[in-house]
């Protein structure tokens, strides 16, 4: 079988298939929906015999569902193979241009010197921050063809002629999202086409020691079956090898707020609902909006109450009352799962002149949510449910250019969380992504390949 897809000018109105369009799914790895309703037709005729009933409109939930392709980054393609299923339930798309670092940057604000026109929102990774080891943070505003501020911070002050990649990105839109037609293609030869297709659900399950499959549930207007051979060669990537949940970068940030006396090496958080681990990292601005990032090496206190830093020397002390940022890097707070879900709900718009009973379907609502098994060290999850104290998400798989992948949550919630019996006592956490408070709505969520 084969399966491909492409973006429609024209909602329901068939795309032309190009050989770009292929998607290499699983084995076994794509399901079809063809259900039909049909009215029976009941007679006075003085026989309980049944008559033959007529087939009338196609279900509301028929399409295409992909289950699961795998996570890669951009490999050998211009876009990754399913960047049009992430562009219809996101709603909009960026590739934007790369660039590299101009003097007068710090660790927020980026001076460009060649090339590059980040969006605002969108990630950016810069591989030679963190000691070589690559670093992604997202834009959250643009100055045009000057600058950018980034949040997080870059780890250090990055080098004149230091790259930035801007990948494809793939950001939250509150209307007009992309249609696409699907086809699929068995022996014989026999095909399938779906028009109007919208992705209606998409999850990523970021699991030890696998790669991680991504689900993509799709609903269509309208169907068609028939014999027709594939007119295109699909040119696809076989070569990038799909990313796997070991080594990854994956980080909770939290902010807190100093109290006491710091120092440069030692700094008091006030009460935070959150615990503190030694080999976290905390983030200190040390003046004109430049932020150190440094190991904690002691901790003592616990989670509403105060806790006492120690940390690697900042240039200059944090201030009573200064807001400060712990950078949450323990396994232990995040389990050996977690799995991030966006889902969009659609609504038909029907027309009785409409030959399938339909003309489009429009996005309604959406929710993010994000699902972890975090072993129980304290009440730190409960702590912050019970107050509605946000978090950052981050997570990063790969560390080679055009096999990199990121999502990034700014601002989730818990918003259910119960124990479990399990040998090593664990967690089910539930958050949820909410409107940003940096950049508003259409921001709670953004992926990108680099």
């Amino acid at each position: 079988m084969k399966f491909a897809v492409a973006e429609e000018t024209t909602e329901n109105t068939a795309a032309t298939e190009l050989a770009t369009s292929a998607i290499l799914p699983r084995e076994d790895g794509v399901e079809f929906n063809l259900d039909r309703d049909s009215d029976d037709t009941t007679f006075m005729t003085g026989s309980l015999s049944d008559s033959a009933p007529v087939p009338t409109m196609w279900s509301d939930d028929i399409g295409p569902s992909l289950v699961p392709v795998l996570a890669r980054g951009k490999g050998t393609l211009t876009k990754p193979e399913y960047s049009v299923l992430m562009k219809s339930i996101f709603g909009t798309e960026n590739s934007n241009t790369d660039g590299t670092i101009d003097t007068g940057s710090d660790t927020v604000t980026i001076v460009m010197k060649t090339g590059g026109d980040p969006t605002a929102g969108q990630l950016v990774y810069f591989p030679d921050a963190d000691s070589g080891a690559g670093f992604v943070s997202r834009v959250v505003s643009v100055t045009t063809g000057t600058s950018f501020d980034i949040w997080p911070a870059l780890p250090d002050t990055p080098s004149e002629d230091d790259e930035f990649l801007c990948g494809t990105n793939w950001q939250l839109a509150s209307s007009d999202h992309p249609s696409f037609t699907a086809w699929g293609y068995f022996d014989g030869p026999k095909r399938i086409r779906y028009t109007g297709c919208k992705t209606i659900s998409w999850e990523a399950t970021f699991e030890v020691s696998a790669s991680v499959p991504m689900d993509f549930v799709c609903r269509a207007l309208s169907p068609l079956y028939d014999y027709t051979a594939q007119g295109v060669t699909p040119t696809v990537d076989r070569t990038t090898t799909p990313l796997r949940c070991l080594g990854i970068d994956i980080y909770s940030l939290l902010s807190a707020t100093a109290t006491g006396t710091p120092t440069t090496t030692e700094t008091i958080l006030s009460a935070p609902d959150f615990d503190v681990a030694v080999g976290d990292k905390i983030l200190i601005d040390v003046g004109s909006d430049v932020w150190e990032t440094v190991a904690i090496s002691a901790v003592s206190g616990d989670a509403q109450s105060n806790i006492t830093l120690t940390h690697a020397a900042v240039s200059v002390a944090a201030s009573a009352d200064d807001t400060v940022y712990v950078q949450s890097l323990q396994c232990a707070q995040q389990g050996d799962s977690v799995t991030v879900t966006l889902e969009v709900e659609t609504d038909f718009q029907r027309c009785m002149g409409s030959t399938y009973g339909k003309v489009a379907q429009e996005q309604v609502s959406r929710t993010v949510t994000i699902a972890k098994t975090p072993y129980f060290k304290s009440w730190q999850d409960f702590y912050m449910r019970d107050s509605v104290k946000a978090s950052a998400l981050m997570i990063v798989l790969g560390d080679t250019e055009n096999n990199i992948f990121a999502v990034y949550v700014p601002n989730s919630v818990n918003t259910e969380v119960s124990m479990t019996n399990d040998l090593l006592m664990k967690l089910d956490v539930t958050s949820r992504g909410v409107v940003d408070s940096v950049l508003g709505n259409d921001h709670e969520i953004v992926a990108a390949a680099f």
